[in-house]
């Protein structure tokens, strides 16, 4: 190899930063190289282990904490410029992965599953494969300001779903960093692919079941991935705080409102609508459109609305509370304090690398890139 030059540049790792005079060579085919390529895992001055505790931190810290932490603990001078830089490369990657599953998977059939109307939800015999997918908003950056000028408040909308894997665990999966990219994907893509992932070559046929919040999004992006073979679930805890919200609105007071949704729990915690709907509208209500709304929500959702308390004591799952501990764990934690805003970009590429914590693939993610 012959040498062909040097430039100064600064290299900076998890021991701090280092002005480094690099050198150029050409190998005997004519190829420029460069020691840093020849020698170790360092993208644009980065090194890998540093680049891996930024992205740690940055679910855990405001940007702007961590430039103070990395300058204060590491004596290193990265801008916050910088720092997104870096967390979004290393989400870029996660969304490479995702692309890649999806593209492996996109032309195979689903396992065999199991009929919605051959499912038993209350034999406690039954495997059942559960999947829960849900919402979250976090506060968009607002546009250029102009004086005098009020603007609406947007919000990012990121949708994530769970999925049982054979060993008991549950995956998370998200959409795309960006939506409406012509290689974006949406969450019924990542969930299609890790399905075929992780329960193809079970035995037997599968039955799935979602818990949702009744939403009817949610409902078509499940139909997208299993068609009919989807037994949806309108899960409980949704179900008494939709009563809660509207017979407060429909009775006189807390304490009759208390009184009739203890009634209306009863029958529906046993998946009578029939009856739960007699003692709405024996009510007399204080706001007529709002015991028809209510009204309206359970005929509507009644096909969904089960016997949970036999579901419960055969031992099955009858809330999406994981669900709702990972978009707290995966956005509402990090994202959603007081004073922050978000680029659609930006929020996703945190939730990206939390999703990859949460799952258990933390080390072999940072293994692989720095194998790459």
């Amino acid at each position: 190899m012959r040498a062909n030059g040097t430039r100064i540049v600064w290299l900076h790792s998890i021991h701090g930063s280092f002005r480094f005079p690099l050198r150029r060579f050409k190998d005997e085919f004519g190829e420029l190289t460069d020691f840093i390529a020849l020698t170790g895992p360092i993208d644009n001055g980065i090194s890998h282990r540093l680049a891996e505790e930024v992205c740690y931190l940055a679910n855990r810290l405001s940007f702007a904490e961590l430039e103070h932490c990395v300058t204060r603990r590491r004596g290193i001078d990265l801008s916050v410029m910088t720092l997104h830089r870096i967390v979004q490369r290393a989400a870029q990657d996660v969304e490479d992965i995702g692309k890649q599953a999806i593209a492996d998977t996109i032309h195979r059939s689903l396992p065999p599953l199991v009929p919605t109307e051959e499912s038993d939800l209350y034999d406690p015999g039954v495997e059942e494969v559960i999947v829960m997918e849900d919402g979250i908003l976090a506060k968009a950056q607002k546009a250029q300001r102009k004086p005098g000028c009020k603007r609406k408040t947007r919000f990012i909308a990121t949708d994530f779903a769970t999925l049982q894997r054979p060993d008991g665990r549950y995956s998370r999966v998200s959409e795309s960093l960006v939506r409406g990219e012509s290689e974006s994907f949406g969450v019924s893509d990542s969930l299609r692919a890790a399905f075929i992932r992780h329960w193809s070559g079970q035995p037997g046929p599968l039955r799935v079941v979602a818990l949702t919040d009744g939403a009817r999004c949610i409902r078509q992006h499940l139909t997208e991935v299993f068609g009919v073979f989807v037994f949806i679930v309108l899960d409980w805890y949704h179900l008494t705080k939709k009563l809660q919200v509207l017979l407060s609105q429909v009775c006189f007071g807390n304490a009759h409102r208390k009184s009739v949704q203890r009634q209306m729990q009863g029958h529906l915690w046993r998946g009578d609508v029939k009856r739960a709907l007699a003692v709405l509208d024996a009510l007399k209500a204080r706001k007529p459109e709002k015991s028809a709304e209510l009204r309206k929500y359970l005929v509507k959702h009644a096909s969904e609305i089960i016997d949970y308390g036999r579901r419960q004591e055969a031992g099955k799952v009858v809330g999406s509370g994981r669900m709702e501990k990972t978009v707290d764990q995966t956005v509402a934690l990090r994202q959603k304090r007081k004073g922050m805003s978000w680029t659609e970009q930006g929020s996703r590429a945190l939730s990206a690398l939390r999703i990859v914590e949460l799952n258990g693939m933390w080390d072999e993610f940072w293994e692989a890139k720095a194998a790459a």
